[in-house]
């Protein structure tokens, strides 16, 4: 909490909770209903840095301050209780920003934007859209791209980040009617619970090289080479805390892939007079660049598929139409029931993507391979 004299006028006392003991004295016991956001700065670091907590629920909105709050990690055993309802609004993003906090995924996530599509508002409809929608409350916007991790916040600031959850309980409330007069809760339920789980974990795609769609022509060791260096750098971004652009950006990894040892012998040339905890930290990819992959990290790497020709297109239109169709039979967007990336993946390798889990495959497995 901020409580020099000069900001007391900006950050009223009565808006923060300071530590633990407030926060408890606000919950005032379990099983809450809690309305949660955040806002984080993440351009100069690989990890959000969490600037801001918001709070509706058992008592009016509130704020907390996680570069002052004591002990933070009580707030992250608090949201992730399984008694606790927690409503968020698009929450990936959220979620990256709380892992540090959380012993474990927040398993009562309720996702307003998800309930939405659920509900048939429409897909990714952003929080000021579904306030007027559901409430015929209109929200500010100017704050969005604000410096957060300033202190003290500035009147606008604070009164944008209280409207970003003092409104969410209600919104909850209408939805969630919604969804049980549509059948879809339980559906929603398991999305929610699978975007808890992901963003919790916050796993490394084993296989990033098939993001340059590019490379399908090169040979496999190259392929290989490129995945190992992605690796590394995703490694050494997370370890370092920096953006990945800035540890190694695409067009120089690009280079190092395809021309290993020049590669190598530039870095080496411009390691020889770079401070020591430079060079430590680049010693893995030198090697890496003076060391050709070897026979497992070749097993390993998945090829890059080749463009679609006129048979696999012609397939995945009709793939896609027959999801269209079954989306207006549920009234549901096509997007929410089954993204494209999940058809290429199904038409490619014919085995089931692991996004159609659950309630998914049930509604569509029979009906798509069928198709195909």
């Amino acid at each position: 909490m901020v409580t020099n004299p000069e900001a007391s006028t900006i950050h009223p006392p009565a808006l923060w909770l300071e530590d633990a003991t407030a926060l408890e004295r606000w919950l005032g016991g379990t099983g809450a209903v809690l309305a949660v956001d955040t806002e984080f700065a993440r351009e100069r670091t690989y990890w959000p840095t969490l600037a801001l907590v918001q709070m509706a629920g058992p008592g009016p909105a509130r704020l907390i301050d996680p570069l002052e709050f004591q002990p933070l990690h009580r707030l992250g055993e608090v949201l992730a209780d399984p008694a606790a309802t927690v409503l968020m609004h698009s929450a990936s993003e959220d979620l990256v920003s709380l892992r540090p906090l959380l012993p474990g995924p927040i398993t009562g996530l309720y996702d307003t934007q998800i309930a939405a599509a659920f509900a048939g508002l429409g897909a990714g409809l952003g929080y000021q859209a579904c306030v007027a929608r559901l409430l015929d409350v209109h929200l500010e916007k100017q704050e969005t791209r604000s410096n957060w991790l300033a202190r003290p916040l500035s009147e606008r600031q604070l009164s944008y980040a209280l409207d970003d959850v003092r409104h969410l309980e209600r919104v909850y409330e209408l939805l969630d009617v919604r969804l049980r007069e549509r059948g879809y809760a339980a559906w929603h339920r398991e999305d929610c619970r699978r975007l808890a789980e992901n963003g919790y974990r916050a796993g490394i795609d084993d296989q990033p090289q098939l993001a340059f769609r590019h490379i399908w022509r090169w040979p496999l060791p190259a392929q290989a080479q490129l995945r190992r260096i992605l690796l590394w750098r995703e490694q050494a971004a997370r370890e370092r805390n920096l953006p990945r652009r800035w540890v190694l950006d695409d067009d120089s990894i690009v280079a190092a892939a395809v021309e290993p040892q020049h590669s190598a012998a530039r870095l080496a040339d411009r390691l020889a007079d770079a401070p020591a905890g430079r060079r430590r930290s680049l010693q893995p990819l030198l090697n890496l660049l003076r060391h050709p992959p070897g026979e497992d990290d070749i097993a390993a790497t998945v090829p890059a598929p080749p463009p679609h020709d006129d048979h696999d297109k012609a397939a995945l239109r009709r793939l896609k139409a027959r999801v269209d169709r079954e989306a207006e039979h549920l009234d549901l967007p096509p997007g929410l029931l089954c993204p494209r990336r999940a058809l290429e993946s199904l038409l490619r390798s014919g085995e089931w993507p692991a996004e159609l889990e659950g309630w998914r495959r049930g509604v569509l497995e029979e009906i798509l391979r069928a198709e195909l």
